[in-house]
C-alpha cells in the first residue's frame, strides 16, 4: 500500500492528544530558546547565567539572580561587582 501525505497526517492526528500537546509544547520551548539566543547576539547586551550576587549595601540588602543582562560596555567591570563569592559573603548557603 502506498502511503501518501494525507495518510501520514491522518495517522499522526490519531495519536493520543497528550502526545500531540507535549510535542507542541516542546517545539515552542525550543523555538523560543533559539529565538532568544539569536536576539541576544544581535543586541548591545549579553546574558550571563548562574547564581550571582551584589555586595552587601549599607542597609544590609543585596541583589541576587540566576539570569543577568549586562551592557557589553560594562562587561569587564561586571565580574568585579557581581560574582558568586558575594553570595557566600552575604550568607547564602549555595
Amino acid at each position: 500500500m502506498k502511503k501518501n501525505g494525507f495518510f501520514i497526517v491522518w495517522t499522526f492526528l490519531r495519536q493520543p492528544k497528550i502526545k500531540l500537546f507535549q510535542y507542541i509544547v516542546i517545539m515552542k520551548l525550543i523555538s523560543l530558546t533559539i529565538l532568544l539566543l539569536f536576539l541576544t547576539n544581535c543586541s548591545t547586551h549579553t546574558v550571563k547565567l548562574g547564581k550571582r550576587c551584589t555586595k552587601l549595601a549599607a542597609d544590609n540588602t543585596y541583589e541576587k539572580s540566576l539570569i543577568w543582562l549586562i551592557d557589553k560596555k560594562s562587561l569587564n567591570e561586571f565580574d568585579n561587582k557581581i560574582n558568586k563569592e558575594n553570595c557566600l559573603n552575604n550568607g547564602e548557603n549555595s
